[in-house]
């Protein structure tokens, strides 16, 4: 059965201006949902709202153009007739002084905005660019020896619009199950603050404030992009044996015979004699041949995409992620994306039209939706839902935490060693803070699925499970004999969540994907250059990104599985929703201008400008070292902020992630806490950016050791263990 029809029925107004509020409609119009996006006419933001792209947004959608404060009756009718409003307060008109106050009782408003309701910056609008300067997003993004550099892409929006994708299906599911009606508020800065985690660590255990590394990766080497004959190319290796085959590929015998370089710290302090090797063996070859034998060696490698009118990737071709259609408005074909939520077996809800400006879709004369009646005391959105996930590192731990907010029993699966990342730095109590932020919440196994009688534990498990989320190396799932005929006998109603970087169906089976390989294959490098030279996030933003969409996919997904009595097998991949996020690049629109950093009195300012445009909106200035700066000043924050806004220069504070880890807005938002575990050890926890207004979203427990749970959730009895492998 196919997630594409899970939200059929429901209707959900978009008001919203945000980018976001565009992008979560989108999404909700691949569930099946009737989307009609509001086009406001006789209003203004201060911040790039959808309708600068109104083509990509309203796609497959139904499309209403409104003039807000003349056409009110208009807009109530269309009110009444829905489920869902999905609004954005700090860039939208005041619904309420246009609507009345009561505008929208008995409706799921998911409210999307720069800061939330609480909080000392509640009600200020801000676009993702300050939004990503005043988190530390762009502090983290850039060479290590030269000043951090503005994300092109809208990442705060894209995450936002994620992120509220998920609180809906919630919030449905709250409706449909117990009669109670909530709202969704999403913020652009907690989604931002969530993503950093990865950067917190350190900072928090050891006081070192992070850095940036470009396109290297802060703990394994060699890592990073280099120029072929023709092309970027990206080479990430990720363990000891990946250095050896490569060093024996690039025939250099001193590097082969090395023994400092048999081991990741001995890399890291020669990185750039090894980048120099490797360069210089790259730009004897085209991108295609030097992919191809990397590509043998079973490393991870990509040809950096160009972006043209869309990502020029035959792998997005070939899952129908570039969908060409006319434009009725502007009287041309554009590029839209095409579905990243999909099913095995099926393509998903391939956007067939872009509407014209007033083609509603028949919601006019819709008879109002009624307000179910509230029948017991709430309980949280997945309360006697379990979840099953067997994976490591990012992706389904992450997708697992988050369903545990919502009160899901997730049993984590973890070889009897554990989790690699429960060891990595820094430690406490022998356990990696990044493991601690990413599986709060949840229970624990080990079993060692090589072992006969570990897999049939498992298969215990998974016959009682709701859920299925896996995020192994493509095929080992099946290779260990769940295949998917096994995995129907076991478990019918399963809703399996197959997360992986190509897709289930793809061209690059056994292709190995990390989150800059993908980065780099879905045009992200490419819109986000430094210089001349493509860049990846500092944020692993892919990883972050399929993560999210787990989430609210499963929630879809559990919909469909309660309306039919049957499984779902979810197939999402990376690369299609790294795709997506860079849409509002596609059809020949600009990337923004080069960043200037400027070091001030009593802080930093990131200017979306060259360094000759400052110079002429402050007067004259000094030239930075070129680390964290590239221009410097005696004047202050404020001042520079005014002069810059004076001269319609986009500019915003520059934070770095520890400034925004001790910021008012975090504590006032409960962005950061602390658990106790069972020994009174405090470990820090991080806030799911959902929230939601009837049943919080929070976290309950910090995870205990490797297999503490085995006990209570498998048969313990001695039981003969077999040394057969899995075929």
């Amino acid at each position: 059965m196919a997630v594409e029809q899970a939200f059929t029925g429901i209707r959900v107004l978009e008001l919203g201006t945000r980018l976001s509020a565009g992008g979560c409609g989108s999404l909700m119009a691949q569930t099946g949902a009737s989307v009609l996006y509001v086009n406001l006419t006789g209003y203004s933001s201060s911040v790039p709202t959808k309708h600068d792209y109104r083509a990509l947004f309203s796609a497959g959608k139904s499309a209403v153009s409104i003039v807000c404060d003349v056409q009110a009756s208009q807009l109530r009718e269309l009110v009444s007739a829905s489920d869902v409003i999905i609004a954005s307060h700090d860039t939208d008109p005041d619904w309420s002084g246009v609507l009345g106050a009561d505008w929208s009782d008995g409706k799921i408003v998911c409210d999307i905005s720069a800061f939330g309701c609480s909080g000392p910056l509640s009600g200020q609008t801000a676009t993702d660019f300050e939004v990503q300067a005043l988190t530390g997003l762009i502090d983290t993004t850039g060479d290590a020896g030269a000043p951090p550099s503005r994300i092109a892409i809208p990442v705060t929006e894209c995450l936002a619009a994620l992120h509220a994708f998920g609180g809906i299906g919630a919030a449905l599911r709250t409706r449909r199950m117990q009669g109670i009606v909530q709202n969704v508020e999403i913020s652009l800065y907690d989604c931002a603050f969530a993503a950093s985690a990865s950067f917190l660590p350190k900072f928090i255990a050891e006081g070192k404030v992070p850095r940036r590394v470009g396109n290297r990766h802060p703990m394994t080497l060699p890592w990073n992009v280099y120029k072929s004959r023709d092309e970027w190319v990206l080479i990430c290796t990720s363990s000891n044996d990946h250095w050896k085959r490569l060093a024996n590929q690039l025939g250099d015998q001193r590097l082969i015979e090395d023994q400092e370089l048999m081991t990741a710290a001995g890399r890291a302090n020669r990185a750039d004699q090894l980048d120099i090797a490797i360069s210089k063996w790259v730009k004897e070859q085209t991108a295609e041949e030097c992919v191809q034998t990397i590509s043998r060696l079973s490393i991870p490698c990509a040809t950096i995409a160009p972006l043209e009118n869309h990502p020029l990737e035959v792998n997005l071709d070939h899952r129908g992620q570039i969908c060409k259609l006319y434009d009725p408005v502007d009287e041309r074909d554009v590029f839209v994306p095409g579905p990243v939520l999909r099913t095995i077996g099926q393509s998903g809800n391939v956007p067939n039209q872009i509407p014209s400006i007033d083609d509603d879709g028949g919601w006019s004369g819709v008879a109002a939706t009624v307000k179910p009646g509230r029948s017991q005391e709430p309980q949280r959105p997945l309360a006697g839902i379990r979840v099953v996930e067997v994976g490591p590192l990012t992706t389904g731990p992450l997708c697992g935490r988050m369903l545990a907010s919502l009160g899901a029993d997730v049993v984590k699966v973890e070889p009897p060693s554990g989790d690699a990342m429960r060891q990595l730095p820094p430690l406490q109590n022998g356990q990696g803070y990044f493991f601690s932020y990413y599986n709060t919440g949840k229970r624990t196994v080990a079993l060692d699925l090589k072992q006969q009688g570990d897999r049939a534990q498992l298969t215990n498990l998974l016959a009682g499970a709701d859920v299925l989320i896996q995020n192994l190396k493509e095929g080992a799932f099946a290779r260990m004999g769940f295949t998917n005929d096994v995995m129907a006998d076991i478990n019918p109603r399963l809703v399996r969540c197959d997360i992986s970087g190509f897709g289930q169906d793809s061209l690059y089976s056994g292709r190995p994907a990390v989150d800059s390989v993908v980065q780099a294959m879905s045009g992200i490098m490419t819109a986000n250059c430094a210089g001349n030279e493509p860049m990846k996030t500092g944020i692993s933003f892919v990883d972050l990104e399929v993560a999210i969409l787990s989430f609210g996919a499963v929630l879809a997904a559990l919909e469909r599985r309660d309306q039919t009595g049957k499984g779902v097998h979810l197939d999402l991949a990376m690369q299609d929703i790294a795709s997506w996020s860079t849409q509002t690049f596609w059809n020949g629109a600009a990337l923004p201008p080069a960043s200037t950093v400027i070091d001030c009195q009593d802080g930093k300012v990131i200017a979306l400008s060259d360094g000759d445009d400052c110079c002429k909106a402050l007067g004259p200035l000094s030239a930075a070292d070129g680390h964290d700066a590239h221009l410097r000043t005696d004047q202050t924050v404020t001042d520079v902020l005014t002069g810059l806004a004076a001269a319609e220069l986009a500019a915003a504070p520059l934070n770095s992630v520890a400034d925004t880890l001790n910021h008012p807005q975090t504590a006032a938002r409960q962005l950061h806490s602390e658990l106790l575990d069972p020994t009174g050890t405090v470990w820090p926890a991080i806030r799911v950016p959902v929230s939601l207004s009837a049943t919080p979203v929070h976290a309950t427990h910090v995870i205990g050791p490797v297999g503490h749970d085995a006990a209570a959730l498998l048969d313990v009895s001695d039981q003969p263990r077999t040394s057969e492998a899995a075929n």
